[in-house]
């Protein structure tokens, strides 16, 4: 058999092992779940006016201010549990739940107090479902976290399908109440993971109240650094909707709203993709195998480009005649779709390479893209409030692709320059773990 025909099988095995094996699976079910997700967000477009949408774009905005509040917890808490085991375990597990009883008591607390301030039963209802949804969430990423760490990828999968599905039977309210029943299933997702995987799993659930210091300042040391490079992303989004909301109206988020999910959808591969390749690639470096941690980038890259590509092509030839087909009268909004996707697509081309960062923990390029991308973003929304005009949608759909455009750059940029300092990452490792070619 010739060398080629060699390689082609080999290649060949790696991906039969790829598609059939639990881990990925995962990724599978996840798409699958933001499948059923997407119905749930049709039957919401089909159901609100305009204003409606504004009003669950709002609740959105409400769960992920709550999740910005994590602290690296979350982060830190991943990085410690995938090592730990015991009585080690069981403290780290008490003191992150510790921090989300501290964070939904002072979440209720201060809703509270600017509910005296506000009228309407819409600001009641969001808020009370964004701070619940918001904790609800983070139980559930710290529940998700837990799992991929102790490796129960069949219970994960099941428990993240089967809690997907079942919220779609608050929709079942539409016709008493379309407004909260929308609402509702957007909450129901995370608050139906938390009680299955609880009552499936006792020891996810925490056995007391932990508030150890040398164990917070452990956690956050593991945590906080990766948590400011995520809340960057997550200021974006909220001055983006504070920005429609404040200068053009709730009416005019709702607009965005098929904008938000094609985002949201979007970016669900790559990040389950790297909750996959990361570890292999970590192992691989930790090991001094220089061409695992090259080959493992090199095919992270090509399945995030096959992906992309794809996603560029159903946007160009299948989303118009797809929205004509379910949802006509948003087909006028499918043009911040476009907008936004160029950006969007760049950067996610720039995962792979952004994940020798994570590798040799060294977060100095991830600090400069999302830190200059959150300051532009703040700087050109300021400058458009100061001024006598203000930005139409238009603009900011093309303002927030240019930001994920820059930060890629900035990057890709700090891609070059890692590998310089670690060979290992660049594309050209020989399969025995020989110098770049």
């Amino acid at each position: 058999m010739s060398d080629e025909a060699s390689f082609d099988g080999r290649r060949m095995t790696r991906f039969v092992r790829f598609v059939s094996g639990e881990r990925q699976l995962f990724v599978v079910v996840n798409v699958v779940v933001n499948m059923v997700l997407l119905l749930r967000s049709y039957v919401t477009m089909q159901v609100l006016d305009y204003r409606g949408l504004g009003v669950a774009a709002l609740l959105q905005t409400v769960i992920l201010l709550i999740g910005t509040f994590q602290l690296g917890f979350l982060n830190g808490g991943f990085r410690l549990v995938c090592a730990a085991e015991g009585r080690e375990l069981e403290r780290i597990n008490n003191l992150i739940y510790t921090y989300f009883g501290l964070l939904l008591c002072l979440s209720l607390t201060v809703g509270a107090v600017l509910l005296v301030q506000l009228d309407g039963a819409d600001a009641d209802l969001v808020a009370l479902l964004g701070i619940s949804g918001g904790v609800l969430t983070l139980v559930r990423t710290w529940m998700t976290n837990r799992m991929v760490a102790a490796g129960t990828f069949v219970l994960l999968n099941t428990i993240n399908f089967f809690s997907a599905v079942a919220s779609l039977a608050a929709l079942l309210f539409i016709s008493v109440n379309p407004l909260a029943a929308c609402l509702a299933a957007v909450v129901a997702q995370p608050a139906l993971f938390v009680l299955a995987a609880a009552v499936t799993d006792r020891g996810q659930l925490p056995t007391g109240i932990e508030t150890g210091g040398p164990l917070v300042k452990s956690v956050l040391r593991a945590g906080f650094v990766l948590f400011l490079t995520g809340i960057f992303t997550q200021l974006n989004t909220l001055f983006e909707r504070w920005y429609v909301t404040a200068e053009l109206g709730v009416e005019a988020l709702g607009h965005l709203y098929l904008a938000f999910l094609f985002v949201t959808l979007f970016q669900l591969v790559p990040t389950s993709l790297d909750q996959l390749y990361l570890p292999s690639i970590v192992r691989a470096n930790n090991d001094g195998d220089r061409g695992g941690v090259s080959r493992g980038i090199r095919q992270f890259f090509l399945v995030v480009l096959a992906y992309c590509v794809m996603v560029a092509l159903a946007l160009q030839l299948a989303a118009a005649p797809i929205i004509e087909l379910i949802l006509p009268e948003y087909i006028s909004d499918l043009r911040y779709v476009y907008l936004l996707a160029s950006g969007l697509i760049l950067f996610a081309l720039a995962g792979p390479f952004a994940v020798a960062f994570n590798v040799v923990i060294q977060y100095r390029y991830y600090f400069v893209a999302f830190g200059t991308g959150t300051v532009a973003t703040a700087a050109a929304f300021l400058a458009a409030t100061l001024s006598d005009g203000s930005l139409n949608l238009d603009a900011v759909a093309g303002l927030r692709s240019a930001i994920y455009g820059l930060m890629s750059v900035i990057l890709f940029h700090g891609y070059l320059a890692i590998s310089r300092e670690f060979p290992q990452f660049r594309f050209g490792f020989n399969r025995r773990g020989g110098a770049p070619s």
